[in-house]
């Protein structure tokens, strides 16, 4: 199980791939900040994000690459420098632009933004994207334990007359070159007792293999059900516990949400922002509660409580824009449009985390399962297989039992009587048959 600090120091701190995934919303609250500074045109904001963006990225890049190189990870203090750094880059990229443009640069205010943005938003993206990843290599490990289950499944379901050639074709070669091999001894040894008592011991080693084997096994068919879905977790944890998912998204945007509107208007600005944070919230939360009593498919309520956090969201930017105990300039209110982004991003990065996590325990339960049921179905197969052989032996055995031990008995009285030549001949030709059809018997194992 991926734990806590695996997924913050492990190769997705400062991932590249992982950095590139936060160019949209960072460029959205790019533009959310700087709407209300008042630039001469538009592109003073899109050359802000992009380079803010860029100049991040570097920084990542090489606090991360150097920490490696000494330490072999990322640890936890090199992570706040590393967090605290990308807030500063920010900051004073946006403060330089700004200033560049003739404005005011408010290196404080930036720096502030940012750094408490990226220590409380980076880690949250680098968490979800490890679990992510963590998610994918569970599926694929158990992808590859269906494929095994799946072996071992047709191996059951082969032909019994299939096996049972191949079966007896072992037999075969376990049993024929002994007999073989007796045959030939018989016609050139010397029928004292000695002989006749080492030939006997042989003819009774060979039915002896199978004497303490018993019935087959039964074999469990069919692999257990077990799902581990990201859509039904994502949605278990926001239908089961809306009052916490929305606690921890308004936790999530409202320092973002404040310093913006401290920026912009002051205090009054920053309580109806908390006011319209409590609005969204307390949407969400009853938009979960209403979800959570319909009787609808996983995915439509999945598709509904996105749908919800929109309009929490949406909610919420109104309120703002209508209270009436604080005037907001004109731009502030193209920056509250956002809002409503900002808000369904933050319960789906916090739903997705702990979606992932609980997702990636149960595939893992699931993974030591299906281990066990390999372990065990192979096991079952390989009794199965056995006793089978046993069986089939203890079969032929059953036929070749009275040959064998008529010709041990003829043995003995061969050796224990006087004869006639011809006598002598006639009683060994009549073993020596005997053995013929045994052997025989065993190489018809083999068509």
């Amino acid at each position: 199980m991926l734990t806590t600090r695996q997924a913050l120091t492990g190769p997705w701190a400062g991932n590249l791939a992982g950095w590139a995934g936060t160019l949209v919303p960072g460029s959205l609250l790019v533009v959310m900040q700087e709407l209300p500074t008042g630039y001469p045109n538009g592109w003073f904001i899109a050359l802000s994000a992009a380079l803010q963006f860029l100049l991040a990225g570097v920084w990542v890049a090489f606090a991360v690459t150097v920490s490696r190189r000494l330490t072999g990870e990322v640890p936890p203090a090199a992570l706040g420098i590393v967090w605290l750094g990308v807030g500063v880059t920010r900051g004073l990229t946006g403060g330089a632009v700004a200033l560049s443009a003739g404005l005011d640069p408010e290196w404080v205010h930036r720096i502030a933004f940012w750094c408490v943005l990226s220590v409380l938003w980076t880690p949250l993206l680098t968490y979800a994207l490890a679990q992510a990843e963590e998610y994918r290599r569970l599926l694929n490990q158990r992808a590859q334990l269906a494929i095994e289950l799946s072996k071992l499944e047709a191996r059951e379901r082969e032909n019994a007359q299939a096996r049972t050639q191949r079966v007896g074709a072992a037999i075969a070669d376990a049993l024929g070159p002994a007999l073989e091999e007796l045959r030939a001894g018989l016609r050139t040894a010397s029928l004292d007792a000695a002989t006749v008592d080492d030939i006997r011991g042989r003819l009774d080693e060979l039915s002896v293999r199978a004497r303490d084997f018993t019935a087959a096994r039964e074999i469990p068919s069919g692999r257990p059900l077990g799902r581990a879905s990201l859509v039904a977790a994502m949605t278990a944890f926001q239908l089961d516990r809306p009052v916490f998912a929305g606690l921890l998204t308004a936790a999530a945007t409202a320092p973002v949400l404040l310093l913006l509107q401290y920026r912009v208007g002051g205090l009054p600005a920053v309580a109806e922002m908390a006011a319209g944070i409590g609005i969204s919230t307390l949407a969400f939360m009853l938009v979960a509660a209403g979800v959570s009593r319909l009787r609808a498919p996983r995915l439509a309520r999945f598709v509904l409580l996105r749908v919800g956090t929109l309009v929490g969201g949406g909610l919420g930017a109104a309120s703002v824009a209508y209270l009436p105990w604080n005037w907001l300039p004109e731009d502030a209110f193209v920056a509250l449009a956002l809002v409503p982004l900002l808000f369904s991003a933050a319960a789906d990065i916090l739903t997705t985390g702990v979606a992932l996590e609980a997702t990636n325990a149960r595939l893992d339960a699931l993974i030591d399962r299906d281990h066990e049921l390999v372990r065990s179905r192979a096991e079952s197969l390989k009794l199965a297989e056995e006793e089978e052989a046993a069986q089939l032996l203890e079969l032929v055995r059953g036929e070749l039992s009275g040959r064998l031990a008529s010709c041990a008995m003829a043995l003995a009285f061969l050796a224990a009587g006087t004869f006639s030549d011809d006598d002598r001949e006639r009683i060994l030709g009549g073993i020596v048959d005997q053995l013929d059809t045994a052997a025989a018997r065993v190489r018809e194992l083999r068509l």
